[in-house]
């Protein structure tokens, strides 16, 4: 499989090329495979499955931020993008906010995040994505609530997942 701008090509040999067409308007950046499914994404924020690799469906992004990167791995997608973009697949109800996550000017990193009512979560950050830290956590969430990292004013690359227990 490949990317050509607003086309993906297939091939069952990598010698014989057939080329896709996917929604107008969106120049792709990223593919990747995983759970019986390939996700593309691109631009502007865009987020793209498809179960064969030829017919392709557009999913709802939370992002309009150019996403440049696809992976899949541990059960979850993670796309990344333009101006620090994030968006990670963590279950069918629960959803960061990334375009409410920001850097204040006293360095300290804050997220919005919306979930479903009463759920308990856990925060956990990262250095590089193998050891993992509790940062804080929530019982019994509103629904919407702003959560921050006081550690982030080290200036550290950090990343970030929300854990649902």
């Amino acid at each position: 499989m490949g990317l050509a701008g607003a086309t993906v090509i297939t091939s069952p040999d990598a010698v014989a090329w057939t080329a896709h067409r996917i929604p107008p308007f969106i120049l792709l950046g990223d593919v990747t495979y995983g759970e019986g499914q390939f996700v593309a994404v691109g631009n502007p924020g865009s987020i793209l499955t498809s179960m064969n690799g030829q017919s392709w469906q557009q999913r709802l992004s939370p992002v309009r931020q150019r996403l440049w990167g696809v992976a899949y791995g541990n059960g979850t997608f993670v796309a990344v993008g333009d101006g620090g973009t994030i968006v990670q697949t963590i279950g069918p109800d629960l959803r960061f906010c990334p375009e409410y996550t920001r850097r204040s000017e006293d360095g300290i990193t804050r997220f919005v995040m919306e979930t479903p009512r009463g759920v308990s979560l856990q925060f956990q950050a990262t250095e590089d994505f193998l050891n993992w830290e509790v940062i804080g956590g929530i019982t019994n969430s509103p629904g919407v609530f702003e959560f921050e990292d006081t550690r982030s004013q080290r200036g550290d690359r950090r990343f970030y997942r929300a854990k649902r227990l």
